[in-house]
């Protein structure tokens, strides 16, 4: 709840720090055969000495332009003079033009440029990929929007070589999510899960992505721990100008919304109406239970008897009507200055729930075609996810650029199953079988970057990062219940004295 409010208070301090400049005239200029951008290109309104000249993103703004009607004229060193007719500037109004300049034919010694291009779009990430020295494949913002997807991993099922098994992990190439990586705006990320290296990508909204980029060979520039394939992700960078954008949406399932649901009784933490995937505290170890393993040969029958009174009694499931699943996005930036300094700042929130009914039914048999077992039952799940990022950039100078980029994602699974069958393994039996899991997952991520350019192509870049990874199961419930199969007797606990061991 800490973290949202956080968010907040900074999207308020962003609406009352992100002034309304005066009529001006942004953009970027980029070559047009690769959209590379082009750094010190000079952009000016005809007839006048006023114009810019563009930075280390290739960006330029003209500041404080009267409102009227301008020819402009781009140049830049072995690269074709454009004059661009009637831009039309109004009254508070910030004009927004991408400029690409062609490369001249005029023969001359090399000149190389070097830049950072933007791969939100689909041409720029299809040129890189046709240029790139390694194999790669991916998706852009671009493609990304034209999706329902909700998460990474949802848009990671449309990038060609990939396989998503249980909605969460990567096998790319065949191999499992262990011999993959992921980086996070170029920084390594740990692995979500604590009993193997991999990452659960349902962590990631989709709407917090600029692009993901798949690498499956390896090249000296990229880390070398993998045998799979890098998985690269890279979130939304910076505005030019105000924006802002909200958007809610509503799905339904036809074997779930508006039907028995199985839950049962224990909370999450809320904030106003929002559920959060965190446990509120229901399901703690009861602060009675001594931090000795509890097993029949540490306590006594008694003693035991009284610890586990100490516990919740929430084991029984009920059933509610499933609603429809639900979730919102909203993303704020701004561009302004402090002083003579630019500072653009972004930021963006996802969330959304949904309720999952399955009907399963689950069969053993033997070599000789014998069943050994066979279970009929249902297993219900509600999902949380939701998460925000906060990236802030100030730009020194024409050539130099300072970045904070900070990410939180928080997800939240609720489990309830239930199912009833036989078993003959060990002697012919009636089972019933009650199962309650919630797993709550947490991602944060701490990034600042420098940007650099020297002279003649030389720029050093480098960052400093964060990543926490937290995954937390608390008080997992399994029960069996038997009887010997074609009596009427009552069902009993199958217990055996290795009950408790969960509990140290």
């Amino acid at each position: 709840m800490n973290r949202i409010i956080y968010i907040i208070t900074v999207f308020v301090v962003m609406f009352s720090a992100g002034e309304l400049l005066s009529q001006s005239i942004k953009g970027k200029i980029l070559d047009e055969a690769n959209s590379d951008p082009l750094v010190g290109a000079t952009i000016k309104i005809e007839g006048t000495k006023i114009g810019a000249i563009t930075d280390i993103d290739g960006t330029y703004a003209i500041e404080n332009v009267s409102p009227g009607k301008y020819n402009l004229i781009v140049s830049y060193i072995g690269y074709q003079d454009k004059l661009i007719r009637d831009v039309v500037v109004s009254g508070n109004q910030i004009v927004s033009l991408d400029i690409t300049l062609k490369t001249s034919t005029l023969t001359t010694e090399e000149i190389v440029v070097e830049a950072t291009q933007t791969l939100s779009n689909e041409k720029a990430l299809l040129t890189e990929m046709k240029n790139s020295t390694r194999v790669t494949d991916g998706i852009s913002e671009q493609q990304i929007k034209k999706t329902p997807d909700a998460a990474a991993s949802d848009v990671l099922k449309r990038v060609t070589g990939l396989s998503v098994v249980k909605d969460k992990f990567v096998f790319i190439r065949g191999t499992s999510e262990r011999y993959n990586t992921t980086t996070l705006n170029g920084s390594l990320i740990p692995s979500t899960e604590p009993d193997k290296k991999s990452f659960s990508f349902d962590l990631f909204p989709s709407n917090l992505l600029e692009n993901i980029i798949v690498s499956k060979t390896f090249t000296p520039d990229q880390p070398g721990n993998f045998s799979g394939g890098l998985v690269q992700i890279t979130t939304k960078d910076f505005p030019d100008a105000f924006s802002f954008s909200y958007n809610m949406t509503g799905s339904f399932t036809g074997n779930t919304t508006g039907k028995d649901f199985y839950t049962y009784d224990a909370g999450e933490s809320k904030f106003l109406f929002l559920n959060l995937g965190k446990d509120n505290g229901g399901r703690e170890l009861p602060s009675g239970i001594p931090s000795t393993l509890l097993k029949n040969n540490n306590f006594t029958p008694e003693q035991l008897s009284s610890y586990a009174q100490l516990f919740r009694n929430n084991w029984q499931q009920t059933s509610k009507t499933a609603p429809i699943n639900s979730g919102f996005q909203a993303s704020i930036g701004n561009a302004f200055k402090i002083g003579k300094v630019p500072i653009g700042v972004l930021g963006a929130f996802s969330y959304r729930n949904g309720f999952s009914d399955k009907e399963v039914e689950r069969n053993l048999y033997n070599t000789d075609y014998i069943q050994l077992n066979g279970y009929k039952g249902r297993s219900s799940e509600f999902s949380v996810l939701w998460g925000g990022l906060i990236n802030i950039n100030a730009k020194l100078g024409e050539f130099n650029k300072l970045s904070l980029k900070s990410t939180f994602t928080q997800t939240g699974e609720d489990e309830t199953e239930y199912y009833e069958g036989f078993d003959n393994t060990v002697y012919l039996s009636d089972k019933k079988l009650y199962l309650t899991k919630f797993t709550e997952r947490s991602l944060s991520s701490f990034q600042l970057i420098g940007n650099h350019y020297i002279f003649n192509g030389l720029t050093i870049d480098w960052k400093a990062s964060y990543s926490e990874s937290d995954r937390n199961e608390p008080d997992v419930k399994t029960m069996l219940y038997q009887r010997e199969q074609g009596t009427n007797d009552p069902f009993y606990a199958a217990l055996n004295y290795n009950v408790g061991n969960d509990f140290s």
